[in-house]
């Protein structure tokens, strides 16, 4: 899709429709995440304390409920 252009006081701008790509924290951990999700039977409270304690992966309860 193509953005839109926009002319203000200091000249002309495009916004784009499209953000880029964040890396994401526990993209790398998947795998993990699907053993500890079927061992835990999906308890994401008790899942971040295990990352966090072994990994040493800290990243907020609610960003980690998200992605469980």
């Amino acid at each position: 899709m193509a953005g839109q252009v926009f002319a203000g006081d200091g000249g002309a701008f495009e916004v784009t429709d499209r953000w880029p790509q964040r890396k994401k924290v526990l993209a790398r951990q998947e795998t993990r995440l699907k053993d500890c999700r079927r061992q835990h039977h999906d308890n994401a409270g008790v899942i971040h304390q295990e990352l966090a304690a072994k990994n040493g992966i800290i990243v907020s309860l609610r960003i980690f409920e998200r992605a469980v």
